[in-house]
Formats: C-alpha cells, structure tokens, sequence
C-alpha cells in the first residue's frame, strides 16, 4: 500500500481504543501501538493491489507512483491540519518503511557488499532485523493460498477502494468527537 493509506489506516488505528477505553495514558500507548503495528497489516492486504510502481519503470508505473505520492501529501497535510495530535500517528504508522528501507537499506549499502544491489539480498542479520516479518508472517499464515496481483495495473482500484474507505472510516471518527 502507498502512505497515504497507511497514514490514514495509522490515524484509525490509533483512534480505535479511544472508543472503548477512558481517557489517559494506557489509552495513548496502545493508540500508538497500534499505529504503529497498522503498516504490517495492511502491507499483507496489499496482495490485492496493483503494487509495480517504479519511478524509474515505464511511464505508467511512474504515473502511478507520483500520483500516490501527491494523493499522499495532500492526505497527510489534511490529517495533520486536522489535528497535530495526528503527527505522531502518521509518523509511526511509516516506521516500518523507514526502518526497513531507509535505515537498514542504508546499512546494508555502506557495510555489507552485496552483488544484487543495496535492497534486494539483506544479510541474515539485517534481515531478521527487519520489521516487515510481521507482514511475511501474516501473509505465510492467513494468505498462503491467495493469489497475489501486484502486477496487474487493474487492481490499482484496490487501492483506490482502500483509501477511500478508510479515509470515510477516519473522517466519520473525527467528525463524531472521537478526537485524541
């Protein structure tokens, strides 16, 4: 999924235990838990959407991947003008890329050589560092069987789909008082 699903399912998932629990830290730190644990979980739901975006592939896959990163923006810029009690949120519900892509792809490309490029084979001890395990371990045991559609362009409505229920799911959750 691109961020700017994954900075609304965070939003969400933060919010969700400010239906059911008091006002007060252990409220707070699950939210954030669960922001942050959100990334895994919907990159194992990402088997049903177009995921070939390249900003160096053909023309469409760098329309779709510039695209995504404009509706990113302008979703991101909306949540956080919204409340900046959001910022936290949003910023853990992007930790896994950032850790596993930028941080770990960082430490890979500078101290370990490798001949298939700075992403592709992480040593065995910066992959068991990786945070995207709990996505694998999802998709090993609840979606061994499904079928994946990352490279058909069709399924780019997937995504579309995604966003756009979650963003109603997040308005509906801001404009009934449900704010943190």
């Amino acid at each position: 999924m691109m961020f700017g699903a994954h900075a609304l399912f965070g939003i969400i998932s933060y919010k969700a235990p400010f239906l059911w629990m008091e006002e007060g830290r252990p409220r707070t730190i699950i939210g954030l838990t669960l922001a942050f644990l959100s990334h895994g979980i919907l990159d194992a739901f990402s088997i049903f959407t177009y995921h070939e975006m390249n900003p160096f592939g053909t023309i469409f896959q760098k329309l779709v991947y510039f695209g995504w990163c404009a509706v990113a923006v302008v979703i991101i810029v909306y949540i956080v003008r919204l409340s900046r009690s959001y910022f936290l949120p949003v910023c853990l519900s992007f930790f896994f890329d950032i850790w596993d892509h930028l941080i770990l792809g960082f430490i890979q490309c500078t101290t370990i050589s490798s001949t298939s490029g700075c992403m592709r084979d992480f040593s065995p001890v910066i992959a068991n560092m990786q945070l995207h395990r709990l996505e694998w371990f999802l998709l090993e045991n609840f979606f061994s069987e499904t079928p994946r559609f990352h490279d058909n362009p069709w399924f780019i409505f997937g995504e579309v789909f995604t966003i756009t229920l979650l963003f109603f799911i997040f308005q509906k959750m801001h404009d009934n008082g449900n704010r943190a």
